[in-house]
C-alpha cells in the first residue's frame, strides 16, 4: 500500500462575468502611490495659501477698523475742543457787547433807539449797532465764531452780521438788556445787564 496521498483537485478555470456596476481593477494598473502624494501635496498647498490670504485679509480689516475708530475718536476730541472754545468765545462776546451797550447808556442816558422789546440780531438791516458802538465803545465788534471765521469787525462794513441778538427787558422804571448767542447749539448763552436810570 502505497501511502500516497491523492492528488489535490485543481480548479477548473472559470469564466468571470462582470456585472455592469462592478469594475475590475487590473493589478498591473493599480493605484500609484506617488501620484496620490503629489495630488495631496497640491491640495494642502492650495489650502495653506487660501488660509494665509484669509489671515492677511482679517489682519488688514482689523488694522483698518482700528485706524477708522482712532480717527473718529480724534475727530470727536477736536470737535469737543473746538466746541468748548466757541462756547467760551461766545460767552466773552455777549459780555463785551452788553458792557458796550451799558457804557453807551451810561454816557447818553438812553439806549440806542434801535434796541426794542423784541429780540433782534445785530446786523445790517436789523439792529445796526456797529456805527453806534464802534470805535467809541468797542475797538473791535465781536462776531460769532461761525461768521467771518470769528474775526471781529474793525470797521462797519456795508453788509455785516454778528450772530448775536439784543433785547430790551423793561418793567416799569427798571430796564435791562439781554445779549444772546443764538448760534450756540445745545445750551443758552446770554448776558443780562441792568440799566440804572
Amino acid at each position: 500500500m502505497d501511502d500516497q496521498l491523492p492528488p489535490l483537485p485543481t480548479a477548473e478555470p472559470t469564466q468571470q462575468t462582470q456585472s455592469p456596476n462592478v469594475s475590475v481593477v487590473n493589478k498591473s494598473e493599480g493605484i500609484n502611490i506617488n501620484n496620490v502624494g503629489k495630488k495631496t501635496a497640491k491640495v494642502v498647498g492650495i489650502i495653506l495659501v487660501v488660509l494665509l490670504i484669509f489671515a492677511l485679509l482679517i489682519w488688514l480689516g482689523s488694522f483698518l477698523f482700528n485706524k477708522v475708530v482712532k480717527s473718529s475718536q480724534t475727530q470727536n476730541q477736536e470737535n469737543s475742543i473746538s466746541s468748548t472754545a466757541s462756547t467760551q468765545q461766545r460767552q466773552a462776546d455777549v459780555n463785551t457787547i452788553a458792557q458796550a451797550i451799558k457804557a453807551y447808556y451810561d454816557t447818553n442816558h438812553q439806549l440806542p433807539p434801535q434796541i426794542t422789546n423784541s429780540n433782534q440780531q445785530i446786523q445790517t438791516g436789523g439792529l445796526d449797532l456797529c456805527s453806534i458802538l464802534l470805535p467809541k465803545y468797542l475797538t473791535l465788534f465781536p462776531v460769532d465764531p461761525e461768521i467771518y471765521n470769528g474775526q471781529p469787525l474793525n470797521t462797519c462794513q456795508y453788509h455785516y452780521q454778528t450772530g448775536y441778538d439784543v433785547e430790551l427787558i423793561s418793567s416799569g422804571v427798571s430796564k435791562s438788556i439781554v445779549v444772546s448767542a443764538p448760534m450756540e447749539q445745545g445750551k443758552s448763552i446770554s448776558t443780562t445787564v441792568s440799566l440804572t436810570p
